[in-house]
Parts: structure tokens; sequence; C-alpha cells
């Protein structure tokens, strides 16, 4: 599975990488929103989208890769956590919005949900 994750924190990027790759994925890592973008138009089968980026808004990204008919998934990370945060999430057609901070967490096995981040990823 191709996945892009666009974001910016180095310390994020090599966590998300690692454990997408110890699942069998190729990452290609996106520090930019515009760029993101333009990789994602290239073809990813997933998008791992931070929304507080140094060029571009995430919304924004999310935004224009829609209006533009892209159907790709989106998962949206954000450290940013209030029910406002969430429903302007939802706004632009997203599932759901979790916060980095949990999902790094149960990623890394700590805390409440821990087990569902440990089931393997599918294709």
């Amino acid at each position: 599975m191709n996945v892009l994750l666009v974001e910016d924190d180095e310390r994020i990027i090599e966590f998300v990488r690692r454990g997408l790759q110890a699942e069998g994925c190729l990452v290609d890592v996106a520090r930019h929103g515009l760029d993101g973008i333009r990789r994602a138009c290239a073809g990813t089968h997933v998008i791992i989208l931070d929304l507080l980026l140094p060029d571009i808004d995430g919304r924004e990204g999310c935004r224009r890769l829609r209006d533009a008919g892209m159907t790709t998934p989106i998962l949206m990370l954000t450290a940013l956590d209030t029910l406002e945060d969430k429903v302007q999430g939802l706004r632009i057609r997203r599932r759901r919005l979790p916060s980095q901070a949990v999902r790094l967490r149960r990623a890394a096995g700590a805390g409440p949900g821990a087990r569902a981040a440990q089931r393997p990823l599918s294709a």
C-alpha cells in the first residue's frame, strides 16, 4: 500500500513512517501542503494529512483535493481537539478528525484504545 504522509514535524514523520513501513507500506513524505497536493495527484492509496502545515492549512489542502475530484481516503491528523475543530473536519466530508496525541499514544500501545491500534493494516 502506498501512503502519502503530509506532515512537517520530523518526530511525527519518523514515528508514523516506522510504523507504516513495519506493516509493509511504502511511505512518501511531503513536508508542505502544496507539495502534498502535487504528490497526491500523482497517485497514492491513502493520504495522512496534518492540519497545521507551514504553507496552507490541511483543511484547505483537503478541499482542493476533493474539489479536483480526488476520492483517495484522507486521514487528518491534528493536535487540535475542540468540538469546533472536529465539526470543521466533518464539514469537508471527512469521517473523523482524530487528535494526533491520542492516535500516537494508541499506536505506541499506551492508554485507552491501544489494542485497536495493534490490529494489522489492511491493503
